[in-house]
């Protein structure tokens, strides 16, 4: 029996219970590829491991843990300091992964695939540049060699066209959304709900006040806690007896358990304060956010900010998006898609099917297969 083709995953960052998207990549591949995927594990970023074959988790010694600390507190900036994390994680993955043999490899982001590049420098093996997360003031930007990837995957062009500005690898357009599975609504829905961490930049003092402005209104607050969660959510404690801010930390190990979920509710918050953000900060001007994907294939319409990344509902009329992000902003976007639930449900279910993952990994998969596409 012929062996599989050998294709390794970087990704070297904390929270791969909580990226789907190298998740369903995995899933994908597995069936074709002996997949491997080397990761960092933190538990003060992500508790949660995904234990399936071929994923291996490392954690960063002591002693360079140590030096990127020592040489972080002479910066104040925080997006200086981290950059010496980012650089000791990647020194790091180049020391053990230097004797690793594979035929295909995908660096995650610019950290991930510097260090495809440096470990695989002068090997045959192709490589491939997994795009996630636009960083604008990144170590390792400046440092990829564009030459050397044959392929790049990422969410739009405008993304692609500012990462690479200049020369562009092979590009497939592939969005953080689950594999569509057709579906029956469920006839009674309620609620409004919100998948994501529960910070200022993604709105949650808008949604805080939404409810506090109007109180025909709950709302179910998913996805990951922390301490500055857990803060920003203690005043609240009234909301919370009175069951209407309703707070759900559970963590589904199957998508498709999380879609069904999420169909109980009416509609999806996906929003944006960008007085908490760089006025340019292209990276969330611009992301697709997996929120919305989710929404769509569980069938509930969405109120999101009116920015470039937030497209496909405007495309599929699948919610409304608003310039203005004010609690009564929202509550008037919500009374609109009252007026056209239904279609705008069933709209969801049309964008959900259009962004299934499979349709758009299966030409990455044949690319992979070919290997005569190989990088100059």
């Amino acid at each position: 029996m012929r062996s599989k083709r050998k294709l390794l995953i970087i990704y070297p960052y904390a929270w791969l219970a909580y990226s789907p998207t190298l998740l369903r990549l995995y899933e994908a591949l597995t069936p074709t590829f002996d997949v491997a995927i080397v990761t960092y594990y933190d538990e003060a970023f992500c508790k949660t491991k995904i234990e399936r074959p071929g994923i291996r988790y490392f954690r960063l010694p002591k002693y360079l843990s140590t030096f990127a600390e020592k040489l972080a507190k002479r910066y104040p900036e925080r997006e200086r300091r981290w950059h010496f994390f980012h650089i000791a994680r990647a020194i790091f993955f180049w020391l053990i992964l230097r004797g690793y043999r594979a035929d295909e490899v995908i660096g995650t982001d610019n950290s991930g695939a510097w260090i495809a590049q440096e470990v695989f420098r002068w090997r045959k093996t192709r490589l491939h540049f997994l795009s996630l997360e636009l960083y604008e003031c990144d170590f390792f930007a400046t440092r990829i060699k564009v030459d050397r990837f044959a392929s790049v995957l990422i969410q739009t062009p405008d993304r692609l066209e500012w990462l690479f500005p200049k020369r562009k690898p092979r590009v497939f357009y592939i969005q953080n959304a689950p594999v569509f599975q057709k579906k029956t609504l469920p006839q009674k829905r309620c609620g409004l709900v919100y998948c994501g961490t529960a910070l200022p930049r993604f709105g949650i003092f808008t949604m805080l006040e939404l409810l506090r402005a109007f109180p025909q209104f709950t709302l179910t607050l998913q996805g990951l806690s922390n301490d500055q969660t857990e803060g920003i959510l203690r005043p609240h404690r009234d909301l919370i007896d009175q069951g209407r801010l309703i707070i759900h930390n559970h963590y589904f190990a199957a998508e498709a358990d999380l879609l069904e979920w999420m169909g109980q509710f009416r509609i999806g918050l996906c929003l944006y304060d960008f007085d908490s953000l760089p006025a340019d900060h292209f990276n969330y001007h611009t992301v697709p956010s997996g929120k919305i994907f989710n929404y769509l294939a569980a069938g509930v319409p969405i109120v999101g900010n009116d920015m470039p990344g937030l497209n496909p509902v405007k495309k599929f009329d699948a919610g409304v998006l608003i310039g203005d992000h004010s609690p009564a902003a929202v509550a008037a976007a919500i009374e609109k898609i009252e007026e056209n639930f239904a279609l705008m449900s069933e709209n969801c279910l049309r964008a959900a099917e259009h962004y299934s993952f499979d349709k758009a990994v299966e030409p990455f998969s044949r690319f992979l297969l070919d290997k005569g596409n190989g990088a100059s």
